[in-house]
């Protein structure tokens, strides 16, 4: 707990007690939640509630203040901005811990001590930007017996798998920001005329970016999770090789698709409920509802909000779609072809907080003169030749290749993760591939340390 404070504090010393703060008023909160013993107690309703507008009001006060002022200011409103600089990780820490409150005042989970559930809260691999963990599954295992040993398999495998994570982000994610996403944006808002074929690149390269940045950023946790013995969730699981825009959200952040569902989703399906008896309208309304909040939740901005809702109205006609079995006779590939598109634009409006330059690079999609014209592409526009080949090589890995984590036969069964034999024991690999793999493994990592002083920061950091 003390190490990971320290961690934290890196980043801005003031807001350790922020963080401090946070962590003792959830904990007492949770402790009266567990004192009353049923869910039908008034003062524990109102107790729950307390503690969630306590979360909600930190979390305004540093994320969307400032946000709130600017569009009170459109309607001739004027107050003063507030000169705060966001915590990295607030919105994570904030998620776990209303869900925390809500397990209790539910019984799903039973209270701990104040120094274990400090820990939960500021367990360092997990606490700038996920996976977004439950109380229980983190408790359980450092109050269990096992805990107390040292595992050497975890240790093992935590190290591949940190320095797997840690390669995708320096030299896969960092590298395609570099040479694609970079150029392509900066020609583009300096009002160059790009082909469609080079716009469809540079907007899907940042598809790819923020994959391998945000997964890196998961695995890295886990592998150092592992190397303390506590298993994290697994939070990506190849969502671009998803035939549906439903089975991507269950592949894409996986943590924070089970957090909306459970206490977004479900809560305001239950109100809608009450009022009403139509089912599948409810479920509509509660799943745009949900992700439109989750659109909020990335970003103090428009164009998160905008996001949010139009993958919600996706999600809402895929639900629609699914139910009267209407896309039965779809070819799968067409499906997958329809999906990255679909997602390829929405990142497009996820990335841009300006709705002139999101139209533009909007247009810049559409094949009105120069699809084909390859000669303005390749090695005469913005990407050399070597880099269309490049990027060919990584559009396939993701969209065919398995995930680094089931390689590794770290896997989640029945929502717990289990570890299973790797690819290395999968096929019985003898002394020496064994000793090649970890030459191999080793020789990335030396790789990622040569050009550490060229990283940039996570791009989940900022929410």
């Amino acid at each position: 707990m003390i190490s990971s404070l320290i961690f934290y504090g890196f980043h801005n010393t003031s807001y350790i007690l922020l963080l401090i703060f946070s962590i003792i008023v959830n904990y007492y909160v949770g402790f009266w939640l567990s004192r009353f013993n049923s869910i039908e107690n008034k003062k524990n309703l109102i107790l729950l509630k307390v503690g969630i507008i306590f979360n909600i009001s930190i979390l305004f006060i540093f994320k969307y203040f400032n946000f709130f002022i600017n569009n009170l200011s459109l309607i001739g409103i004027n107050l003063p901005q507030a000169n705060i600089l966001l915590p990295i990780g607030i919105s994570f820490y904030t998620f776990q811990q209303i869900g925390f409150l809500v397990d209790i005042y539910k019984k799903k989970s039973k209270i701990c001590s104040l120094i274990q559930y400090a820990t939960f809260v500021s367990f360092f691999p997990q606490l700038i930007a996920g996976p977004i963990v439950h109380h229980a599954d983190f408790i359980s295992q450092i109050s269990s017996e096992k805990y107390k040993s040292i595992d050497y398999k975890k240790i093992s495998l935590g190290i591949i798998i940190f320095i797997i994570g840690l390669f995708k982000k320096i030299i896969i994610a960092d590298r395609i920001s570099t040479i694609f996403v970079e150029p392509f944006y900066q020609n583009l808002f300096n009002g160059e005329k790009l082909s469609a074929l080079s716009s469809w690149i540079g907007t899907f390269s940042y598809s790819m970016q923020i994959y391998f940045d945000f997964s890196a950023y998961s695995e890295m946790a886990i592998g150092m999770g592992l190397l303390f013995g506590i298993t994290l969730p697994i939070n990506f699981n190849s969502p671009f090789q998803s035939k549906s825009l439903i089975e991507y959200w269950n592949r894409w952040n996986i943590t924070l698709t089970q957090f909306i569902t459970n206490y977004i989703y479900s809560p305001i399906f239950k109100k809608l409920s009450c009022n009403s008896s139509k089912f599948f309208n409810n479920h509509i309304k509660s799943i745009i509802a949900a992700m439109t909040i989750s659109g909020l939740w990335h970003g103090a901005s428009w164009n998160f909000i905008l996001w949010g809702l139009i993958h919600g109205l996706a999600l809402a006609i895929n639900h629609y779609f699914k139910a009267k079995n209407l896309v039965k006779n779809i070819p799968i590939f067409l499906k997958r072809i329809f999906l990255i598109i679909f997602i390829n634009i929405t990142f497009i409006i996820f990335k841009i907080p300006e709705i002139y330059l999101i139209k533009s690079t909007l247009i810049s999609l559409i094949p009105y003169k120069q699809i084909f014209n390859i000669n303005n592409v390749i090695g005469t526009e913005i990407y050399s030749r070597n880099s269309f080949f490049i990027f060919i090589l990584i559009s396939f890995i993701v969209l065919f290749c398995p995930s680094s984590l089931s390689l590794l036969g770290y896997q989640s069964i029945n929502k717990k993760i289990s570890i299973k034999n790797s690819i290395f024991n999968r096929y019985k690999s003898n002394s020496f591939i064994t000793l090649s793999l970890a030459f191999l493994i080793s020789i990335s990592f030396l790789i990622c340390i040569v050009f550490l002083n060229r990283e940039t920061e996570f791009i989940y950091f900022q929410f």
